[in-house]
């Protein structure tokens, strides 16, 4: 039995575990044609610094910041019914990044694993099973719920301490969360994206992650009663 109180490791879904975060921003602009180069890269850019947002969210954001036109709530749910529609196919046929699969099913003593993703809760439970790596996790997580809130109620739920916590993600909306919480942050830049604060430790990937992690948070002794 550890001494030490265990660790929780929070992981971001696409663009961590999986590499979709170009995939998914590239569907967005799919979904709203005619746009011009300038509003493309708009959304692009948008799309990936902001990959923990929820799709509905994002929607929104784009059409008010980026195209400047209105959008009716019908439009909107349209628009959040065909990303759904077209979404899964494109999610399973992508890689998992290196390290990955080593990250989330290496044993590893005195370790809690989470997803927590901006995507519909349903839906990427759904997506942990047909990828068969659900059972690595002690939840899995999503929207509407935010990552903030996630987070507060996790370390709750199963008493962790947050100074032995860490959010691994690719986004502003990741990093935002763990500065939210006050838990340590791994950022993770696939693509050269040079998205996160660059006083943030980034790797391209999860090999040797927790020798990264251990970098960042250590080990916090558990109170004993005399």
């Amino acid at each position: 039995m550890s001494s030490h109180n265990p660790q929780a490791w929070f992981f971001d879904f696409d663009g961590v575990l999986l590499d979709t975060a170009i995939i998914k921003a590239q569907l967005f602009v799919e979904l709203l044609p005619g746009l011009t180069p300038t509003q493309t890269e708009a959304t692009m850019d948008f799309c990936l610094t902001e990959g923990g947002m929820p799709r509905r969210e994002k929607f929104i954001h784009i059409h008010r910041h980026i195209l400047n036109t209105p959008l009716t709530a019908a439009w909107l749910e349209a628009l959040v019914k065909k990303y759904t529609e077209r979404v899964l196919s494109r999610v399973l046929k992508a890689s998992f990044l290196p390290g990955a699969m080593e990250a989330i099913t290496s044993p590893n003593e005195g370790t809690l694993r989470f997803v927590i993703s901006g995507t519909p809760h349903d839906e990427i439970n759904a997506i942990c099973n047909r990828l068969k790596i659900r059972r690595h996790f002690e939840r899995v997580v999503g929207s509407p719920n935010s990552k903030p809130n996630w987070i507060g109620e996790i370390l709750n739920h199963y008493g962790l301490d947050s100074r032995q916590a860490v959010m691994i993600g690719d986004s502003l909306t990741d990093w935002q969360a763990a500065q939210d919480t006050g838990i340590a942050f791994l950022g993770i830049d696939a693509h050269d994206l040079e998205i996160l604060p660059d006083s943030e430790t980034v790797f391209p990937d999860l090999r040797q992650l927790k020798s990264k992690i251990a970098r960042l948070i250590q080990p916090v002794k558990l109170e004993t009663t005399p």
